[in-house]
């Protein structure tokens, strides 16, 4: 895998590579199941914190994240350029009446393990 050496004054570069690390724990994926994931050898996950990947390699990480390139590139709080997947799960959602849908959300926090607004 081809590597660009790291550069600590590119705030962008540490985004990314803070939500690499964010997802991949988020998604309980070890560095190695994250790499065979997006197809990407071991070895070049170790050096993710001194070097950046290119972009073929950064579209491989979001392939073994299940998350779109430019949400590597986004904050926490936003989600731009969804996945298929999770353009279908809101087209879903945007099908159900209001009743459905925090039913729905109340099911997605169990499974995420975040308690229900009170």
């Amino acid at each position: 895998m081809e590597m660009k050496q790291f550069n600590p004054d590119c705030p962008e570069l540490t985004l990314v590579l803070d939500n690499i690390e964010r997802l991949r724990k988020a998604k309980g994926l070890s560095k190695n199941k994250m790499a065979k994931a997006g197809n990407i050898p071991k070895s070049s996950l170790s050096n993710l914190g001194k070097n950046t990947p290119g972009l073929i390699n950064l579209c491989k990480l979001a392939r073994g994240l299940d998350v779109s390139l430019a949400q590597l590139f986004s904050t926490a709080d936003t989600y731009p350029d969804l996945t298929d997947r999770q353009e279908e799960l809101l087209k879903l959602y945007d099908l159900m009446d209001t009743g459905r849908q925090q039913q729905l959300l109340m099911y997605a926090r169990g499974l995420a393990g975040i308690m229900p607004d009170s």
